[in-house]
């Protein structure tokens, strides 16, 4: 009985799942251009206060989350166009994220009015290394993905043309 309704069904779901795309991205890219706007305004009231590095510093950092939310958003849209998720802007947050972290805490040892303890130091360069070790492997990976994302599409794009070619289901005969 189920199999009479399995179309349907699977047509409800992906309908749904679309809808949960275009919603994230759409609240994802407002939230993105608001907050740039934000730390703008912050950035300039700042700079006026004459706490130049103060600015400096939100100013990278937030222009560097606003990247992240770009990239978490183009990844929905090739997902909505495609119907592949593609691992590269994924990668991309990753290696902005840690650049963004070892920026921070990179600035707020130079900033800082007081020497940190040894182990306090100790424990920002383990931490800086770390982050360093992360986008180094998430970078490596990066390029080693660079052409395999491309082939994927290609063949989600043939796939697409065979079930408009096949009816809608996607399988040409002898595929399961």
């Amino acid at each position: 009985m189920l199999r009479r309704y399995e179309k349907t069904l699977l047509e409800l779901i992906e309908l749904g799942e679309a809808v949960i795309y275009w919603a994230v991205s759409i609240a994802l890219t407002l939230g993105g251009i608001v907050f740039f706007g934000f730390i703008m305004w912050e950035t300039v009231r700042d700079y006026f206060k004459g706490e130049f590095t103060v600015a400096t510093l939100e100013l990278i950092s937030g222009a560097l989350l606003t990247l992240m939310l770009a990239q978490i958003v183009y990844t929905t849209m090739k997902f909505l166009t495609l119907r592949v998720i593609k691992i590269r802007p994924v990668l991309l947050v990753g290696i902005i994220a840690a650049v963004r972290r070892m920026l921070l805490i990179a600035a707020s040892l130079a900033t800082s009015t007081t020497r940190p303890s040894d182990s306090e130091f100790r424990q920002n360069v383990i931490e800086i290394g770390v982050w360093t070790g992360a986008t180094l492997l998430l970078a490596v990976s990066t390029y080693l993905l660079r052409g395999a994302e491309d082939e994927t599409a290609d063949r989600k794009m043939e796939m697409a043309r065979a079930a408009s070619d096949t009816g809608g289901t996607g399988f040409t005969a002898g595929e399961s």
